[in-house]
């Protein structure tokens, strides 16, 4: 009785896929000695990369750089970082992506290009630094905005408060002014009136009459050196 081909037992890997083929074709290419020079390039490369992060005071390394792969932050929140990552794909100048370590937000930048030199790792640090400066500018501004916005209202809730009660107050105090100086000037024209009066009267009364001397009278004075003084 014929049984029927299983063809996935003709294939080289049999039942699994061949995936060697792939690495056997990179080693025939490049040779040990080659493969070898080609990490080592791009774990130097990766590390020009470290020394120029941590040379700018924006950024802080979080992992011991090893291989081609570089995880940094800017010092600052998540989102601050997320806002970055975002900003720098967006560009479609470099790519990168994100990673949780020690539950931080952190960004990946991996050396893959084959032809990767010193000059595209300075290239995509400038490229990083910028964006991390307009993130930092677009934040200040924000905080700025908000506090100026905050600022704003305030300034227009304590004039609103003096608009309902400083008027009040001061038409009032203003109202009672005037009231009490009519009072004041009516009391004081009483006042001088009646010290004007009382002052006639205080001068008619304490007057003497006036004094005349008779020269009818005799002297009563043996002398005659005193004449009497009569009233007329």
């Amino acid at each position: 009785m014929d049984k029927s081909i299983d063809y996935r037992h003709w294939g080289i890997p049999l039942s699994r896929r061949f995936r060697s083929l792939k690495l056997w074709f990179v080693i025939r290419m490049y040779g040990i000695d080659g493969l070898q020079k080609y990490i080592r390039e791009h774990v130097r490369l990766a590390k020009k990369m470290e020394t120029l992060l941590k040379a700018d005071a924006k950024f802080e390394i979080v992992n011991e750089v090893i291989m081609g792969l570089v995880c940094f932050r800017m010092k600052g929140d998540d989102e601050l970082n997320q806002t970055l990552l975002t900003k720098l794909n967006a560009s479609g100048r470099i790519h990168m992506v994100p990673a949780s370590l020690g539950d931080r937000f952190v960004i990946r930048f991996c050396v893959c290009a084959e032809n990767a030199t010193d000059k595209d790792i300075e290239i995509a640090y400038e490229i990083i630094a910028q964006a991390a400066q307009h993130v930092l500018n677009d934040s200040v501004k924000a905080v700025i905005a908000e506090e100026d916005e905050e600022a704003v209202a305030l300034e227009e809730m304590v004039a609103d408060l003096n608009i309902e009660e400083t008027p009040d107050k001061n038409s009032a105090n203003a109202d009672t002014g005037h009231r009490m100086e009519r009072q004041l000037s009516k009391e004081e024209i009483l006042a001088q009136k009646q010290n004007e009066s009382l002052a006639k009267k205080r001068y008619l009364s304490a007057r003497p009459p006036p004094l005349v001397f008779a020269p009818e009278t005799k002297c009563t004075d043996p002398d005659c050196s005193s004449p009497i003084l009569v009233s007329s």
